[in-house]
């Protein structure tokens, strides 16, 4: 029975370890450029390989479903990058203002274009609380900025998430069989 609970102390570790990691290498995460939110095209200078994100700041909700699009395509050539929506919205703040992640990318270094289209059909609120959201008139999308900044792809966020709840249960769940059966 001892080994069973070591054996689950050692998984709850193991979890945390990676749910630590995880957090802390997307608290050191940081911007690579930011910008209005219009219909002109930016330049941004990737400098490493790896996950980016997009968010926009000044909004804590964006509702992109009437007809708003991005793009991020390599400069000299037109293959576009899979842009990745988050299901679960992240919010955060960058300089001070609230912001949303809207999609994530993966990308070599080099320099990208970034395209938005349709940006004024676009529906920003100032809340992510729905309650707040019903009664709130829509924030002008030019009033918004983007920012392009490095981040961790969807599952591992959520798995850090989910790794911290279960690594530290199982760590308390082996430390207290351990010491009851010792």
């Amino acid at each position: 029975m001892v080994l069973f609970f070591a054996a689950l102390l050692l998984l709850g570790a193991i979890m945390l370890f990676f749910a630590l990691k995880w957090s802390i290498q997307s608290a050191r995460f940081r911007k690579i450029a930011q910008f209005p939110l219009d219909e002109a095209e930016h330049l941004i200078t990737m400098p490493c390989a790896g996950t980016h994100s997009i968010s926009f700041i000044g909004a804590g909700y964006v509702n992109p479903s009437n007809g708003f699009s991005i793009t991020v395509a390599q400069q000299g050539s037109n293959i576009a990058a899979d842009l990745y929506t988050y299901p679960l919205k992240y919010r955060h703040t960058i300089s001070g203002s609230m912001s949303v992640e809207y999609a994530y990318f993966t990308t070599g270094p080099g320099t990208y274009i970034l395209r938005c289209r349709n940006a004024a059909l676009l529906q920003p609120k100032p809340s992510m609380l729905f309650s707040r959201r019903m009664f709130q008139r829509p924030l002008q999308p030019a009033s918004l900025m983007l920012a392009v900044k490095q981040s961790l792809t969807y599952k591992q966020k959520l798995l850090s998430i989910v790794f911290l709840v279960i690594g530290l249960q199982a760590i308390v769940g082996g430390v207290a069989g351990i010491a009851y059966f010792c």
